[in-house]
């Protein structure tokens, strides 16, 4: 047997409690029926050989010969429920877990994931891996029944306050995962088929602008406490930079004497080069914390958001946001993405125009603004580099 796949260490008080078989008579049946453990439902299950097709006449001596046969393999440890389970209905989690990352390593290195694919079943895995492993324990995979999915959902919605949308896409890849098992034989059904999603209209605008004097009282704490943090915070309300595009950010993509930040294909979100105006705060932010300095490969937000050799995934500022939260104790409907929208408002507030906010914000109308605004070149907007903010 595969080290990936181990039956259950049932104990022998476990084994012994079987019921010895006895003969049975009905009006239409003859039978023997014994009682044994089964190690999936952790209970005594009866379990029935009919005799109807053994010769009348021989039917009694044939079932005390098999009553003795059964009795014997019973006690020696025999258990027909243990001898029936396939290996892989037993599979380990943690086993199932490595061999979908291997699968995710597999797609990704031969081009059919793409890296944003990539890159969330890899953080939806470790959350899973998070959750079975440690918050609340599983050893096999047929362990992950409906009830554990709705309880992962439930603890990553209530308990870690993940928003609808994001508790809706772990929902998307467990039937993902899930699916990858039963197409390989390893699982008979989908435990998570049944779940509903959060709908629709719970999901459009759980978030709210951030008042000025909040949006203070966060520069404030986390210029004191979270340089790094507040960095990203900068380049999410002034410079407009999504989550996903904070994580692919490299050295390489700030260009501080042209006052822009490069963004190409593989790091934007609808896979265009870009060129973002860097605020003249952010850039000054930037020189005083020496990231000038860094390699031009590295990342700008790695491991616990400081610069480093490895992308993270974009649930990490969401992470560092929630503890922001609960620290300063603002409103749950100030999320990260806010600062987006807080940016964008202010702007607007300022008199900037909407054609210069739109291409910074680089919103699904972008083809339409850039009717109006061509990139002839990778040149800064001044209107941008010069707004100063409440942040």
């Amino acid at each position: 047997m595969s080290k990936n796949f181990q039956l259950p260490r049932i104990s022998n008080a476990s084994l012994l409690g079987y019921r010895l078989p006895v003969y049975r008579r009905t009006k239409d049946c003859v039978y023997v029926e014994y009682y044994a453990y089964n190690p999936l439902t952790e209970k005594l299950h009866r379990k029935r050989i009919k005799l109807n097709n053994v010769e009348s006449k021989q039917r009694k001596s044939y079932a005390l010969a098999l009553i003795q046969r059964l009795t014997t393999k019973l006690a020696s440890g025999w258990n027909p429920f243990v001898e029936q389970l396939r290996s892989s209905d037993m599979m380990l989690v943690s086993a199932a877990f490595d061999e979908f990352k291997a699968y995710n390593e597999r797609m990704f290195a031969e081009g059919t994931f793409r890296k944003q694919t990539y890159q969330s079943y890899k953080s939806y895995v470790v959350k899973l891996e998070e959750y079975c492993m440690t918050i609340n324990k599983i050893t096999y995979l047929y362990q992950f029944d409906t009830r554990y999915c709705n309880s992962l959902l439930d603890y990553l919605f209530l308990d870690l306050k993940y928003s609808p949308r994001t508790r809706n896409n772990y929902l998307t890849f467990l039937n993902i995962f899930f699916s990858y098992f039963i197409e390989r034989g390893t699982l008979k059904e989908n435990p998570a088929r049944t779940i509903k999603k959060i709908p629709a209209r719970m999901l459009h605008k759980q978030r709210e602008v951030i008042p000025p004097d909040v949006l203070k009282d966060i520069a404030e704490y986390l210029g004191e406490n979270d340089k790094m943090f507040l960095l990203a915070c900068y380049l999410l309300y002034y410079c407009f930079i999504r989550p996903q595009e904070l994580c692919r950010l490299q050295f390489r993509n700030l260009q501080l004497s042209n006052h822009i930040i490069y963004i190409n294909g593989e790091q934007a979100k609808n896979r265009k080069d870009e060129y973002i105006t860097l605020n003249s705060k952010v850039e000054a932010y930037i020189r005083s914390l020496g990231l000038d300095k860094y390699p031009s490969d590295w990342y700008i937000f790695s491991r616990r958001l400081k610069p480093g050799m490895y992308e993270i995934s974009p649930s990490r500022f969401g992470e560092r946001w929630a503890k922001l939260q609960t620290t300063l104790g603002f409103s749950d409907k100030y999320q990260f993405y806010s600062l987006k929208d807080s940016g964008i408002t202010e702007l607007a507030d300022s008199n900037v125009t909407n054609i210069s906010i739109r291409d910074q914000a680089r919103h699904s109308s972008l083809a339409i603004t850039d009717v109006y605004t061509r990139h002839s070149s990778a040149k800064a907007n001044d209107e941008l580099r010069g707004f100063v903010g409440s942040l």
